[in-house]
């Protein structure tokens, strides 16, 4: 019988839960799979029914590499979120299983987990007002500025400045925070992944002459599924999955959706 998807979500004590039956036959799979998400990824990586804060996942990067592969696991797959400060705590307990848009130097102790092998790329850059002057395209161009981050994100390339002084971090939780800040002038500029400023951009149209996105890249970096240790399939399991996925092509096809580009 065809595939069914039964979604709903249950408010938790600090996370809530979408929860999405994949059934290959009549009998449900008895393995549960739960797939970490957080609301500071931002479009494209997860895109939700609403605005709402609890609203459950309806499509993105994460909803749809997750489904896919638990068809091809033959498990049941549960999105739960958590903020960013909780990633690693939920993923050594065992509350969270697996994490699909993530990268060894983003963890304080990556040894403590499973990684598969690269899955899609991302690229960091930096944006910026429209303004009279020198173009900010890298770091230099900020000394003395303030630089728009996400709270609890690890910017590796970026920590000798911050430790410096010479360019002052602004937590927020969510890029769109980080662009209402910067469009009245209260920082230098941002700092995201070509895809989510592009996703950002793209849904405000009347937004986009206001900013100007530096055409240099400031990292470039490969992004992977992590395991728990307390996962209930085994890091073979996940990659041979990953390995179905990207024959068939399926992988191709989720990352051609949302412009960005698999890892061979």
């Amino acid at each position: 019988m065809p595939a069914l998807y039964h979604a709903h979500s249950t408010p938790l004590r600090h996370w809530s839960t979408l929860l999405v039956l994949l059934c290959l036959s009549p009998a449900a799979p008895a393995v549960t799979l739960n797939m970490m998400f957080g609301h500071a990824d931002g479009e494209p990586i997860v895109e939700f029914e609403s605005k709402a804060p609890n609203a459950p996942l309806s499509g993105g990067v994460t909803y749809d590499l997750g489904r896919a592969l638990a068809l091809q696991l033959k498990v049941q797959l549960q999105f739960v979120e958590f903020s960013r400060r909780r990633v690693e705590m939920a993923l050594l307990n065992g509350d969270a299983h697996i994490a699909c848009n993530t990268n060894p130097a983003w963890m304080d102790k990556p040894e403590r987990y499973h990684w598969s092998k690269p899955v899609y790329a991302h690229a960091e850059t930096l944006v910026s007002r429209q303004q009279v002057g020198k173009p900010i395209r890298e770091p230099q161009d900020l000394k003395g500025g303030s630089l728009g981050t996400i709270l609890g994100y690890r910017y590796p390339d970026l920590e000798p400045f911050f430790q410096q002084g010479s360019i002052l971090r602004r937590d927020e939780p969510s890029l769109d925070g980080n662009f209402r800040k910067l469009g009245s002038g209260q920082l230098t500029a941002l700092i995201s992944t070509r895809d989510e400023i592009a996703a950002w951009l793209r849904r405000r149209p009347t937004e986009q002459g206001k900013f100007v996105v530096s055409d240099k890249d400031l990292t470039t970096y490969p992004t992977h599924c992590l395991l728990s240790p307390k996962a209930p399939i085994t890091l073979e399991q996940l990659d041979a999955a990953l390995d179905a996925l990207r024959k068939s092509g399926q992988l191709q096809q989720i990352m051609s959706r949302y412009q960005l580009s698999p890892v061979p």
